[in-house]
């Protein structure tokens, strides 16, 4: 449930790795890992949403839980300032 926002957070941290190193960005390059980062956040959310219908939390079930929200907010958030810069 966590490893999609997690993997989307470390492709952003690649991401801005690889960015300082480039003179100029490819659009395709930003707009991709810029899908990631929405992708991250919606299948956190959507996996938080099945756990917590479901009724039946227990103690792993609670680390990955707030593992994965805590994971989807900072993909929403980096999606939200790659894509409105002026927020």
């Amino acid at each position: 449930m966590a490893f999609v926002p997690l993997a989307a957070f470390i492709a952003e941290q690649l991401y801005f790795t690889i960015a300082q190193l480039m003179s100029r960005v490819p659009a395709l390059l930003f707009y991709g890992v810029d899908a990631v980062l929405l992708f991250g956040a919606m299948f956190g959310a959507i996996g938080t949403v099945r756990v917590v219908r479901k009724n039946q939390i227990d103690g792993r079930a609670w680390f990955w839980l707030v593992a994965a929200v805590a994971l989807s907010l900072v993909c929403f958030v980096m999606f939200a300032r790659l894509t409105f810069p002026w927020l």
